[in-house]
């Protein structure tokens, strides 16, 4: 069959492209490579990791700062983020630095850096996950895609596997990948790349479902399928999905497409 054959499985795989920017990586689903395990970044991913952003943003500008919720953070983890993934500072010296440069006053700082301790613990302690993602991540493991996770931020293996429980899908993750030992001191494109290279098999066979630009690129740039959800607006991945539930339909068809693929180069 001729490559213009399969233009009506690329416009099916394309429906589920939703809401995604210009800058999308491409305008169909590869075909003839099989999914066979599937990366989650979990923060904002799996599960709702915003009440504590919300909740700081909402004293901030009670406090006088003017700034709208996206672009706030955007800067924060532009400029700041990184240097509490690296090690460089911990969270209260970089989050004091951030409002600094958001042009809040020391007295100002200190009270949001007091008030935030007490409702960080607090909100660290809930996990709500997003609609569906019991039932979808229970789909794919049953059809055979292996579960993995990795995570950029300074948690522990036992942290990440206690969140992933209050999910109701850490029996169903076979891989968490963490930061550990000289690693979690790597700039962030530095560690994806030497965590996502350590996944078995090529590269191709694997999806990385993502939030935030910096795992996509390497993800993409590694031959990974890159899936984006409740992604920055001008993040740049091969799909784009409005809903969890939407992924499992996605590489439903992936695995259909890839079959019917195979067949007719075989034959």
């Amino acid at each position: 069959m001729t490559d213009e054959g399969w233009n009506g499985i690329r416009l099916e795989l394309a429906a589920i492209e939703l809401g995604g920017p210009e800058n999308r990586r491409s305008s169909h689903v590869r075909l003839g490579c099989e999914i066979q395990g599937v990366v989650f970044e979990p923060c904002g991913v799996l599960y709702d990791d915003s009440a504590w952003r919300r909740w700081l943003w909402q004293l901030a500008t009670r406090m006088g700062l003017s700034s709208h919720y996206t672009p706030f953070f955007r800067v924060w983890e532009c400029e700041f983020q990184e240097d509490v993934w690296s090690g460089r500072l911990d969270l209260w010296a970089a989050l004091s630095q951030f409002l600094r440069s958001a042009g809040m006053s020391r007295p100002d700082i200190d009270e949001v850096i007091a008030a935030s301790r007490a409702k960080f613990r607090r909100f660290d302690q809930e996990t709500r996950p997003f609609p569906d993602v019991r039932s979808t991540v229970r789909q794919l493991h049953t059809s055979g895609i292996q579960i993995a996770v990795i995570v950029r931020a300074r948690l522990g293996a036992t942290k990440i596997r206690q969140r992933l429980d209050q999910v109701g899908i850490g029996k169903l993750v076979t891989r968490v990948l963490s930061q550990q030992g000289e690693a979690a001191h790597m700039e962030s494109a530095e560690w994806y790349q030497a965590t996502l290279e350590a996944l078995p098999g090529p590269a191709r066979n694997w999806a990385f479902v993502g939030r935030q630009q910096a795992g996509l690129d390497v993800a993409h740039s590694l031959g990974l399928l890159t899936v984006a959800l409740n992604h920055d607006a001008d993040a740049a991945a091969d799909i784009y999905i409005e809903q969890f539930s939407q992924l499992g339909q996605l590489l439903q068809r992936q695995g259909s497409a890839e079959t019917a693929y195979s067949s007719a180069k075989a034959a």
